[in-house]
């Protein structure tokens, strides 16, 4: 589990690499910094141990699109990135409130995450929960 982790945040960091210069279309140029960030949420049961959900999703309250997010490791059903860096465009720069959704074969959690991206140099948490208790 800690191998696959470590070698996602490589893979990420790699990917990343680049862009960190170049001002995105239609943005103002500013400095940003060569590193590469992801926004992940946390599902855990009564006892904040590491609740598996059967299925996820992210829908982004502005759009009303689904978030186009990169795969989270399939061994952990109870973390999932939300967003990264790759997927800036897909967030206003001042935010976007994202309605998650999480089942487990008893029940359903809800929560709303604000992400913010655009013309901002990384996907940034504005507001909203890391860790989603289930009852």
């Amino acid at each position: 589990m800690k191998r696959f982790i470590f070698l996602s945040l490589i893979t990420a960091l790699i990917a990343g690499c680049g862009k960190g210069g170049q001002p995105k279309a239609g943005c103002e140029a500013k400095p940003c910094t060569y590193e590469f960030r992801s926004i992940t949420i946390n599902f855990v049961n009564s006892a904040d141990q590491p609740q598996n959900v059967n299925s996820f999703s992210a829908i982004n309250q502005r759009t009303g699109l689904e978030v186009e997010r990169p795969p989270s490791p399939s061994s952990a059903l109870h973390t999932f990135i939300i967003a990264d860096d790759s997927k800036l465009s897909q967030f206003s720069t001042e935010g976007d409130n994202i309605l998650i959704t999480a089942k487990t074969s008893n029940q359903t959690k809800t929560a709303v995450v604000s992400i913010a991206g655009g013309c901002n140099c990384h996907v940034e948490r504005k507001s909203g929960p890391q860790t989603v208790k289930f009852d």
